[in-house]
């Protein structure tokens, strides 16, 4: 018997060795094994002769190559396609109509022409990409009564064409040109898909645009209410916790049916950006229990936080997610924003979330390397911007109502009770502060003109100037004095005309709040803006000053200081003979007061 019957083991190790000699083999003595010829064909079949793709001088002849493949991919064009002829009709009309230069009779002619070739095919073609993109060109140049009848044509197929990469701009482009009652048509027709569709790639976007833009209230209101569920009973309801009451006894299974829809469009990052989604999240992190939000919140925590902080109801779900969120997250999530501060700080929305990072965050020294370094390397692009101005003022001046609404101040509130932070809130302000307060005294002291160059900006400077702290606050002081008595400091007011700077509205009042700010320092330091600003005030810069009624109004406050060394010293100055000269000419209010003031010292 043979030996390997008895013993299978090694009957199958000498089949896999049989098998290895056989491709190791191949081309190992021999070479490489050789090629087959790639044989050329014509349109009939037959093989080429050699002769009819080379040249005479053995070359191949590469035009008639060409030639020759580009007739063989129309056949298989035409093989593959029902519709090719029509196609090709259809695109040589096409390409005279986009022409710019295309007489108008003639492309409406052409257009009518056109329409005629495809009515009643386009919902065999439109799912093509170049037949898609004639469609649409109908749409945009066909009359009202070619939109019509594209319309009705497609209107039954829209729930597969807005998923389908081509046809989903025809979907959105029906939107852009029909008339208010197409839209209405259109938008009803994908009702009852909207969940579906959210979690599309591509119709994503045009299901946001559908709500943003074109959905009327009652759309808007059915959309939502299909994110609670399918229940008919849920089709009118506004918002979660109306449903919930409607169906008190399906709370819990309305919970469930929105947080599995949640936990889909989390997993997509350009899902996530929908206002539609972020409304309904929101609202569920508001109706849920604590597990549920708390997980939810969690999943949130690790998504791109860019994706939805510059909407009002995603900046709100990430301000309560700071305020359940673990010290780690918090570091993730400020780490997230590295590079994009500038981008947040400027966002209508994206800026309270920066504000909450402020209160909620421990690790101070991380906010200052990551955030406020970037904001001070952008702030003249940020105080120039309405929210950017928050951002800077929340850390100089933290919750001050003379710059805050009270509506904000109670919504960052919300988070103080809530909020896991084991530094004492004062210590964390102070932190800051004293992080940010330094380069933007340095700053300030560097381009004066620029931080009083508009009412909304010498603000923060005041807030700035305020919150400063000797010697950088001293400096700053002296340059701003230097810039006020220099003769030929300007700025332009709201006719447009170009005043000196102590005349400006904003400046002034910037300087009165300022004088009544030392009023009240004068105890605890001795670094006053009023005598650093008396100082510098020569007999040349009193006459021009008591010239304007504004310049009068600023010697007022001065003198109603209670700084003993300021008023001592300006009131000398202003009653030397020819300053007060000057001062009895001047007519105005503030003059007045001045002269009154100066009696009675």
């Amino acid at each position: 018997m043979n030996p390997m019957m008895k013993n299978p083991t090694l009957s199958v190790m000498m089949f896999l060795v049989k098998k290895k000699r056989k491709f190791s083999d191949k081309g190992s003595k021999k070479g490489p094994a050789k090629k087959k010829p790639v044989k050329k064909f014509k349109k009939d079949g037959t093989p080429f002769i050699s002769g009819e793709i080379e040249s005479e001088d053995g070359k191949p002849n590469w035009s008639s190559v060409k030639k020759d493949k580009k007739e063989l991919l129309k056949i298989r064009k035409a093989h593959d396609s029902s519709n090719y002829e029509l196609s090709v009709s259809a695109k040589k009309i096409w390409e005279k109509v986009r022409r710019t230069d295309c007489p108008k009779d003639e492309r409406s002619t052409l257009i009518k022409e056109l329409h005629k070739l495809l009515a009643g095919k386009m919902k065999s073609v439109i799912f093509s990409h170049d037949m898609a993109r004639i469609v649409q060109w109908l749409l945009k140049l066909g009359s009202e009564e070619i939109r019509q009848a594209i319309f009705d044509e497609l209107i039954g197929d829209v729930k597969p064409m807005i998923t389908s990469k081509y046809s989903s701009t025809c979907v959105k482009r029906m939107l852009k040109y029909g008339n208010d009652k197409m839209k209405e048509s259109l938008i009803d027709a994908l009702s009852g898909s909207t969940v579906k569709f959210l979690s599309n790639v591509i119709s994503s976007p045009i299901i946001e645009l559908v709500y943003t833009t074109w959905a009327n209230p009652r759309q808007k209101i059915q959309m939502k209410a299909e994110m609670y569920g399918t229940l008919p009973q849920l089709n009118k309801v506004k918002t979660l916790s109306e449903a919930i009451t409607v169906i008190p006894e399906m709370k819990d299974a309305i919970l469930r049916k929105v947080q599995a829809n949640l936990n889909k469009f989390l997993k997509k990052e350009k899902v996530l950006k929908s206002s539609l989604v972020q409304k309904v999240l929101l609202e569920y992190l508001e109706t849920a229990g604590k597990q549920s939000k708390e997980e939810l919140l969690e999943s949130i925590s690790s998504s791109p936080i860019m994706n939805t902080i510059h909407l009002k109801d995603g900046a709100k779900v990430w301000m309560m997610v700071l305020w359940h969120a673990s010290k780690k997250t918090k570091k993730a999530i400020v780490k997230q924003l590295k590079g994009n501060v500038k981008e947040v700080a400027i966002s209508e929305f994206g800026h309270l979330v920066l504000l909450a990072l402020f209160d909620y965050v421990d690790d101070t020294v991380l906010l200052s390397k990551v955030l406020i370094k970037e904001l001070i390397e952008a702030v003249a692009d940020i105080v120039v911007n309405e929210y950017g101005r928050k951002v800077i003022l929340y850390l100089v001046a933290h919750r001050d109502p003379a710059y805050f609404t009270p509506e904000l101040v109670k919504m960052m509130e919300k988070g103080d009770e809530i909020a896991d932070i084991k530094k004492d809130k004062e210590v964390r302000e102070k932190e800051l502060l004293q992080s940010i307060s330094k380069p933007l005294l340095e700053l300030v002291q560097k381009d004066v003109q620029f931080w009083v160059s508009n009412h909304s900006i010498t603000m923060v400077t005041l807030a700035i100037l305020k919150s400063g702290a000797h010697p950088e606050v001293t400096a700053a002081f002296e340059a701003v004095s230097d810039y006020l008595v220099n003769e030929e400091s300007k700025l332009t007011d709201e006719t447009g005309k170009e005043v000196p700077v102590v005349e400006d509205l904003g400046v002034h009042l910037m300087l009165k709040k300022l004088i009544q700010h030392d009023t009240k320092q004068v105890t605890v330091s001795s670094n006053t803006f009023c005598s650093v600003l008396v100082n510098r005030l020569s007999a040349q810069t009193l006459k021009r000053w008591t010239e304007s009624n504004r310049g009068c109004f600023l010697f007022v406050c001065i003198l109603e200081s209670k700084i003993p060394e300021a008023i001592k010293s300006l009131s000398e100055k202003l009653k030397n003979s020819s300053v007060s000269t000057k001062i009895s000419k001047n007519k105005s209010k503030g003059a007045e007061i001045l002269k009154k003031k100066l009696k009675e010292l």
